[in-house]
């Protein structure tokens, strides 16, 4: 049985959810998620089998913060998105490294998320700033991701998961010679087009982002101005999934495939 979909106002993220039977005509018993909506009441978001696992935004973001804490690091709350089902909350650490060739500083980063309809299991993604103008950079080909799913607990041990963010900072300085490299690789009406093709990005977002181009030389100039409209005017989990994939052509692809 597939999710129903229903309008339901929730403003508060980290409003109580909960799970309860849901029975159709038949003998066929399903779980519905059930939120507590604007209206005071518990309203249903979805239903699911019964052996989906619901785990609660305030406690995902709970474990997150615990992890945060444990780290070493000093964090700050960057953006969130929620869409009533999709929750995901962005944190910038102070680890900081420059990049002097392209004269900026990128910071280690953190997406946490989690989901009601399925669409995102509960996870934590490492990823990266640029710190002047907190541009997001997101790859799942070059940052690791931790699932949370048995870290909602008030036991659980936080080290696998600070480990995780220790090797980000790697990840982070392995990403300071491919920015160097696409600041080298020159800015071409071919490279726009190949960009366009391969990161699918709506056509109506692309007006925006020649506006930020201008001065722009190279691969590097147009990352940056992807990275600005996404990072700002990303719709929901989409406009995350298009970020990622930007990240994956950029970090991963044009700087093997084209000369610098």
């Amino acid at each position: 049985m597939s999710a129903s979909r229903t309008r339901v106002s929730v403003r508060d993220p980290m409003s109580p959810v909960r799970a309860v039977e849901v029975r159709t005509n038949g003998d066929a018993v399903f779980q519905g998620i059930e939120i507590l909506a604007d209206s005071g009441q518990y309203e249903l978001l979805n239903v699911h089998s019964t052996s989906y696992n619901l785990l609660a935004n305030a406690d995902v973001e709970r474990a997150a913060r615990r992890v945060l804490d444990d780290s070493g690091l000093d964090w700050r709350r960057v953006r969130e998105t929620w869409t009533g089902r999709f929750w995901a909350r962005q944190w910038m650490s102070d680890y900081q490294i420059e990049a002097p060739a392209v004269g900026d500083v990128l910071a280690l980063g953190l997406l946490v998320q989690n989901s009601y309809d399925g669409s995102a299991q509960a996870s934590m993604v490492l990823m990266a700033y640029v710190v002047a103008c907190t541009n997001g950079l997101m790859s799942s080909r070059h940052f690791e991701s931790y699932a949370m799913k048995h870290l909602v607990s008030e036991t659980f041990d936080t080290r696998g998961a600070v480990a995780k963010l220790n090797a980000g900072m790697q990840q982070v300085q392995e990403l300071v010679p491919v920015m160097e490299r696409l600041h080298r690789i020159p800015l071409t009406v071919d490279l726009l087009v190949d960009v366009a093709v391969r990161t699918q990005l709506p056509r109506a977002e692309w007006g925006f982002v020649l506006e930020k181009l201008k001065g722009a030389e190279t691969a590097y100039g147009l990352l940056m101005a992807l990275t600005d409209r996404l990072s700002r005017n990303g719709r929901g989990r989409a406009g995350l999934d298009h970020q990622d994939r930007v990240g994956n052509l950029f970090f991963t692809d044009l700087v093997q495939e084209l000369p610098a």
